[in-house]
């Protein structure tokens, strides 16, 4: 997918960011019965938690923006250690999905940690589509919890943690 590309996130982003992760759980907060703007505000305070806690766990993660056409349509955030790589989090605008976005960065990612020779980790909320597209691309379950599954992706010729 030649029109795809990947730049690091900027402070300019920010916005676009917060809006993306609005259109991935906006659905499922609408169901609770709350205004646009508890809405809003519930999942403002959730975002800048989440956040929060990414640059905890992984200080030295990469944060991207994918662009489709020069068009903003998605993040991406993977940390990359020594023995692993751990795509942290991929999101991608509603009215983008299904266009081989996904599918297309993460060949990418097991691209790099064949190159590397390691493995990748991930997790999944449960009930997740993107857990279908991460088994057809060789993701197995490697644990789960009431709300995550875990996977893994091992590249050819290298031993399983």
């Amino acid at each position: 997918m030649s029109s795809l590309l990947l730049r690091p996130v900027e402070p300019q982003d920010e916005t676009f960011l917060f809006e993306l992760y609005m259109s991935v759980r906006q659905e499922e907060v609408k169901s609770w019965g709350w205004t646009s703007t508890q809405i809003e505000h519930f999942l403002h305070m959730q975002w800048m938690t989440q956040q929060s806690s990414y640059k905890m766990q992984f200080p030295n993660a990469h944060r991207t923006v994918i662009l489709y056409e020069n068009e903003s349509v998605g993040q991406c955030s993977v940390d990359c250690t020594s023995d692993r790589l751990h795509l942290i989090d991929i999101s991608i605008l509603p009215s983008f999905r299904n266009r081989g976005i996904g599918a297309s960065l993460l060949k990418r990612l097991q691209l790099e940690a064949t190159t590397l020779q390691v493995p990748i980790f991930l997790n999944v909320t449960l009930g997740n589509p993107a857990h279908r597209l991460y088994e057809r691309l060789g993701f197995i379950m490697i644990g789960s919890t009431d709300m995550y599954v875990s996977m893994q992706w091992q590249p050819p010729n290298t031993t399983i943690y």
